[in-house]
């Protein structure tokens, strides 16, 4: 069964020559949650197969794409692992995991396949960025510290890469990876060195994207008030909504990290809108049922607003955002302070905010 993949990417395709790569994907399961499916998100091809899941929990999938490009793979319950896929036919063993949230995750133990296949791979294992420090250090002194330590790694990994494989079709996926740790400067002069196709291609816009939003949304920058209807068709406008920090969170009912994330939000949410902390959810939704029963589900109890218009939607359109979910945090004075980030950053940001 085939259905057209809906709206998990921003940008319209690329018309990239036809090259009409094979592929072989070979994928040993171990899952703790008895699934019915596999569940094949073919990225730059915008479709998703979906496969029964193999009785002998040994998965053989074949076909044809048009370029090598990433795959997105998950089973019911579990949410997606990423795969660089080619030419090299790619054996990889992955066991499921229940994680502290409660729903499963996939995790690669084994994979064998190509250099880049293995370089994507690479890029998503777990690392530390512990190191020890003096002592007698304030908090302040530890987080920043901390956070060079992380632009050093981050910076440091990318620029070899740059000197190992500076032809690599995963470059831009690193940056990216990197880029909220990088920023906007060290991820601009990484960009200027990619080769013309790389920039051109799907990440690289993306990457280019990233670079005109952080312009555009600056610490300190005051976004300018909007006003959108909510599900009950009022107009809520932003500064109509008084608080010490406001979250602006870009998700959508058929997004699933969005959806993922949701939970770990509403725990925020209840630790800290007692204490001047609201959220305005604006969803990127286009059928206001989808959008309705989502906040319904999820027991998102903030405020909600959509113009139902999708990734046309005029805020996300404005502040050029590329993916969802996609936060910004503002002050009172309606003043960027960070963006895009995920729960638990947030909690974290906020303790210190309000400590």
């Amino acid at each position: 069964m085939k259905r057209v993949l809906f709206s998990l990417f921003v940008l319209t395709p690329l018309f990239l020559p036809a090259q009409k790569t094979n592929f072989s994907l070979t994928i040993h399961f171990k899952l703790i949650v008895p699934a019915k499916y596999v569940y094949i998100f073919m990225n730059y091809e915008r479709r998703i197969d979906t496969l029964p899941f193999p009785i002998n929990d040994i998965l053989n999938y074949k076909g044809v794409i048009n370029n090598p490009g990433t795959f997105q793979i998950k089973t019911d319950s579990s949410a997606p692992i990423s795969l660089w896929i080619d030419s090299t036919p790619i054996f990889l063993s992955c066991s499921e995991e229940k994680t502290k949230y409660g729903y499963t995750q996939l995790n690669i133990n084994s994979l064998q396949g190509s250099d880049d296949s293995k370089l994507y791979f690479q890029m998503t294992v777990p690392r530390s960025f512990t190191k020890k420090l003096p002592l007698n250090l304030t908090k302040e002194e530890r987080d920043s510290i901390s956070k060079s330590d992380r632009f050093h790694f981050g910076y440091d990994l990318v620029d070899s890469l740059f000197n190992i494989r500076p032809t690599s079709p995963i470059l831009p996926f690193y940056i990216s990876f990197y880029q909220t740790l990088l920023e906007a400067d060290a991820v601009s002069s990484f960009f200027q060195r990619l080769t013309d196709e790389s920039q051109n291609s799907e990440q690289g816009q993306k990457i280019k994207l990233f670079l005109e939003r952080s312009a555009l949304l600056q610490k300190g920058t005051v976004v300018e008030n909007f006003i959108m209807k909510n599900f009950k068709g009022r107009k809520l406008s932003l500064h109509s909504v008084s608080a010490k920090y406001i979250l602006l969170d870009f998700w959508a009912s058929w997004c699933g990290p969005c959806r993922a994330e949701n939970p770990n939000l509403v725990k925020v949410y209840n630790q800290y809108k007692e204490k001047g902390f609201e959220i305005i959810g604006i969803s990127l939704d286009d059928t206001k049922r989808d959008w309705i029963k989502a906040v319904k589900k999820d027991n998102l109890t903030w405020h909600h607003i959509s113009d139902l218009k999708g990734w046309e939607n005029k805020l996300a359109q404005k502040y050029k955002i590329s993916y969802v979910p996609y936060t910004i945090l503002l002050d009172s004075n309606y003043r960027v302070i960070a963006t895009s980030l995920h729960a638990s950053q947030l909690e974290d940001f906020l303790a210190r905010l309000y400590k």
